[in-house]
């Protein structure tokens, strides 16, 4: 199923998938990661960043491949399972894409805020984000309205 013509049928593949653990299960979601429909590709990065809580360096690798995205969807989630593996280069690349004012890399609109509180405090708490070198140009003000 998970070539069927229909993306609907290969995003509800990736719904069945969703929490497993299995090998085979894994190699699915992450050939469906790099599917030709945009919503597949969300929804099989969503199921294997979020919805999986195997942590590897073949799922962090997977993951990372879909920080470069063409849908910004993926790359949220992308950013968003790293971030709960708690994975080094994913506060950098958090503070970069909320300092990015154009191009694919900016996180736009009014739900930049939500989008950027609920990664951080995947990672770190406020306090521990201030502390951090990753607060750059105005971030902090930023990251401030997410303190609890």
């Amino acid at each position: 199923m998970r070539k069927h013509p229909d993306p609907g049928v290969r995003s509800a593949v990736t719904n069945g998938l969703h929490a497993t653990e299995r090998p085979d299960g894994i190699d699915t979601i992450i050939e469906l990661m790099n599917d030709p429909d945009d919503n597949v590709r969300d929804w099989a990065t969503f199921a294997l960043g979020t919805q999986c809580d195997l942590d590897s360096p073949f799922v962090r690798d997977a993951l990372r491949k879909q920080l470069n995205d063409s849908f910004e969807n993926v790359r949220d989630e992308a950013l968003s399972g790293l971030a709960r593996r708690r994975d080094p280069e994913t506060l950098r690349l958090l503070v970069q894409r909320l300092n990015a004012t154009n191009g694919w890399m900016a996180i736009k609109g009014p739900r930049r805020r939500h989008w950027a509180c609920a990664v951080t405090h995947r990672w770190m708490s406020y306090g521990e984000l201030c502390k951090s070198s990753y607060v750059l140009s105005g971030s902090s003000a930023f990251f401030g309205s997410c303190n609890p």
